[in-house]
């Protein structure tokens, strides 16, 4: 139930960033710059996103025992390392790309090597934030977890709302804050709880 509240909480701040807010302040033009530079970010956070489940299942066998529950925290950093690096290597190789997307979606000058650079720079928050995710449902800490997910969310619609006149790259960044207040919210919270030993 909470994950779910989450889920629809984080979709319904999507909607209203990128969807209402933008083609009310920005125009439709603008609305199709943002849909291809999600396309490029939901690339980017594929490898991570795909092997979240697998992880999900490794962490939850380390919590069966007291020496599984030793690892975990190594086992959390270790796939945050990974998280990060694998999508920073995809991040790279697609802003470097940005420009040439920019020429074949025909969508020259309206900002998209900018939109993308800055969905990059998400992407990268986003993937060590979903490490913290998982390791928040191990816990069992499913409605803490909803409440770090809601203070993210309304930082990201709070930003929005007072920047997205200045451009697209505004969602992106939005996105990005709430990733990082969530998921730092997240990590401060495992961090200090006792259920995690350091190794």
């Amino acid at each position: 139930m909470p994950q779910a509240g989450a889920l629809m909480a984080a979709n319904l701040a999507g909607w209203f960033c990128s969807i209402y807010l933008v083609q009310e302040m920005l125009g439709v033009q603008t609305m199709a710059v943002l849909a291809v530079a999600n396309q490029w970010l939901t690339l980017i956070l594929m490898p991570a996103t795909s092997w979240s489940g697998l992880i999900l299942k490794e962490m939850a066998d380390l919590s069966l025992t007291t020496e599984g529950r030793r690892q975990m925290t190594g086992k959390v950093r270790d796939v945050m390392i990974r998280n990060v690096s694998v999508t920073l290597l995809l991040a790279v190789a697609v802003v470097l790309g940005s420009p040439w997307l920019a020429s074949a979606y025909r969508l020259d000058g309206l900002g998209l090597t900018t939109v993308i650079a800055v969905s990059a720079m998400a992407a990268l928050v986003m993937s060590a934030a979903l490490v913290m995710q998982n390791t928040m449902i191990t816990l069992n800490k499913q409605w803490e977890w909803m409440a770090c997910t809601c203070v993210g969310l309304l930082a990201q619609l709070l930003f929005t709302w007072l920047c997205v006149r200045h451009g697209a790259w505004t969602v992106q960044m939005g996105l990005m804050i709430s990733a990082l207040l969530s998921g730092g919210l997240a990590l401060v919270w495992v961090w200090r709880c006792r259920w995690m030993v350091q190794d």
